[in-house]
């Protein structure tokens, strides 16, 4: 059985609505009685204030991951077979005080009155955040896990320059594969959408809002998927992974003269 599995990024629950995880998955780990099972959420954050506490969420996405259980991981009333869940917040840009930090926020035990002693599982859930700075950590501020994140997240470094400290500093090797993914990473970079966006505001100021932006909107789209088809000429991953319509996938191509595949 493999040690990490991924799992469905949508949950549907009747009268709950729906949640779209950005990484789903579940690992076995090595517990107090054999292997423990887990559940997690990975989410990368670019804007730290996005107009609610991301802590808040966090909770949210992890009762949600709890709930999301019964009738797949337990049955009513074996409740001590629900799995652990943690919900990791990848957070980048983030302010200074929270740059180069890791905070876990879970659920504690306080006996108020008398001792009680064990009363079975209660921490069941846990948010993590990991605050990672504007500016690439170095190698001796906050954790190697920031330099590490950093450094794959970074839309300031290049390709090249994100291989050289992921095989120099961390002794990964670089494959064909793995360079290939990270320049998909590069060029996906969300910067290219957000300078899109920018100048479609510019241009809407000059010759109407609504057509500017979204002619900046579709220059931006454009823009990913000519870099995607760069590195990877499937119009089937491109439409996947993109979102967009397979006409514009064609029509980008033949103007970037890439010869594409199914």
């Amino acid at each position: 059985m493999p040690v990490i599995t991924g799992i469905n990024t949508e949950s549907r629950i009747p009268y709950e609505g729906r949640v779209n995880y950005d990484v789903h998955f579940f690992v076995w780990a090595p517990g107090k009685i054999g292997k423990m099972k887990m559940i997690l959420d990975v989410e990368a954050q670019k804007n730290f204030y996005p107009g609610y506490p991301i802590v808040t969420r966090g909770v949210f996405y992890t009762t949600r991951m709890i709930s999301a259980q019964l009738d797949t991981e337990f049955r009513i009333p074996n409740y001590d077979d629900i799995k652990k869940v943690y919900s990791i917040w990848i957070c980048m840009n983030s302010p200074e005080r929270v740059g180069n930090t890791i905070t876990e926020f879970g659920m504690n035990k306080r006996e108020i009155v008398g001792k009680s002693g064990d009363m079975g599982r209660y921490n069941l859930l846990g948010v993590i955040i990991v605050g990672l700075p504007k500016e690439l950590a170095g190698e001796n501020d906050g954790s190697k896990l920031h330099r590490l994140l950093g450094t794959l997240f970074s839309s300031h470094l290049s390709a090249k320059e994100k291989g050289e400290i992921l095989s120099e500093e961390f002794k990964i090797p670089m494959e064909p594969d793995l360079e290939r993914r990270i320049n998909i990473m590069c060029n996906l970079s969300e910067a290219i959408v957000d300078e899109a966006i920018e100048r479609g505001w510019k241009e809407g100021l000059e010759k109407g809002l609504e057509k500017g932006l979204e002619k900046g909107l579709e220059k931006g789209m454009e823009q990913l998927v000519a870099n995607f088809l760069h590195n990877d000429n499937h119009i089937n991953q491109a439409v996947k992974m993109l979102g967009v319509p397979e006409k514009m996938v064609f029509s980008v191509a033949q103007r970037e003269g890439i010869k594409v595949v199914s």
